[in-house]
């Protein structure tokens, strides 16, 4: 498998699902994942070694779309792309590794399938998912603490909860983080205690200085604005690519 930053490639084929069964195209080939030009939508090809062979475009909803290990067969090679909310067999997609894997690398490109479907959150999208909560606090100031308190930051992670079980999980003290147990996680009082040690550091210009450096950039001057601190510290990891 080959992997650059946008997409992901390896040798594999394509099958038929029809009457609840499904046949492998014998065919060798390569498939391809990557954003495509539309929207929220992961476009993947099928690439025929023949070049004589007709070769098949597929498009699938970032957000919208489950990556399926299928266990029943026993070469352990087969996954299904699928919408979620359909149970159409038109919806239902196989695909199958062509080269020797073990099981393990199996799940490895399983997960790499799977981080490709996880809603994107920009930088700026998340600043207004900040203005929007504040704004609904309708206090003068943003306080860190308050947006976990505020009943609103259930409905902005359950909106995103791939996106944010993706990001979360490597720090989340739970090693099951899911959509179902997110906010709970999110408002432990480890999470608080964390979030008002960072309002603290936000209010001091100094302590604000340590912590960019802790990132590796310079960061700019703090002048206790707790919701500028957030977009100046978002700005200046979004330039150095962190």
């Amino acid at each position: 498998m080959s992997r650059s930053k946008n997409s992901l490639e390896f040798s594999g084929g394509i099958m038929t699902y029809k009457n609840g069964t499904v046949t492998a195209n014998p065919d060798k080939g390569s498939i391809i994942l990557a954003p495509s030009k539309e929207s929220g939508i992961i476009q993947v090809d099928w690439k025929p070694r023949d070049e004589s062979k007709k070769a098949q475009v597929f498009k699938f909803s970032r957000g919208n779309t489950e990556v399926v290990n299928v266990a029943q067969c026993a070469d352990g090679k087969v996954f299904l792309l699928k919408a979620k909310d359909s149970t159409a067999e038109s919806d239902h997609h196989f695909f199958w590794f062509q080269d020797r894997i073990t099981a393990t690398t199996h799940e490895e490109r399983l997960e790499s399938i799977r981080k490709m479907f996880v809603p994107q959150v920009k930088l700026d999208e998340f600043n207004k998912m900040l203005v929007n909560i504040s704004s609904r606090l309708q206090a003068p100031e943003i306080k860190l603490t308050d947006i976990l308190s505020s009943p609103k930051l259930g409905e902005v992670l359950k909106a995103n909860s791939d996106y944010f079980v993706s990001k979360l999980s490597q720090h989340a003290a739970r090693k099951d983080l899911n959509p179902s147990n997110l906010v709970e996680e999110v408002k432990n009082p480890f999470v608080y205690a964390a979030a008002a040690r960072l309002q603290e550091i936000l209010n001091d210009p100094v302590s604000y200085q340590y912590l960019c450096r802790s990132f590796g950039i310079q960061g700019r001057p703090s002048d206790g604005n707790i919701r500028k601190g957030v977009n100046d510290l978002l700005e200046d990891l979004k330039k150095s690519g962190k």
